[in-house]
């Protein structure tokens, strides 16, 4: 059981990370003029993701438990997402 969650845990982040440098891609070539500032802080944030996550993780699974931490963190990241997406402009999507 876990095997398989892990497998479809990575084939969903495969399909997230390839969507999400498409449309870093997309950006950037919509807007040459930010082409650098908006591969820093893509950078920035990527690796500040690897030093915060751990961190939070062991936290919250110190505090609360291991399937309650990670409960936490996976609605976490569903609020954000649908954030992220509410607030994208559907207008600069279509083109």
């Amino acid at each position: 059981m876990i095997m398989t969650l892990v497998l479809l845990a990575a084939g969903f982040f495969s399909l997230a990370f390839t969507s999400i440098e498409g449309f870093y891609a997309d950006y950037i070539a919509q807007n040459r003029n930010f082409e650098q500032e908006t591969q820093g802080l893509i950078d920035l944030f990527y690796n500040l993701g690897w030093i915060i996550g751990p961190i939070l993780g062991g936290l919250l699974s110190g505090r609360v438990g291991n399937l309650k931490g990670f409960g936490l963190l996976g609605f976490f990241s569903l609020a954000v997402t649908l954030l992220i997406v509410k607030s994208l402009d559907k207008r600069k999507l279509k083109n």
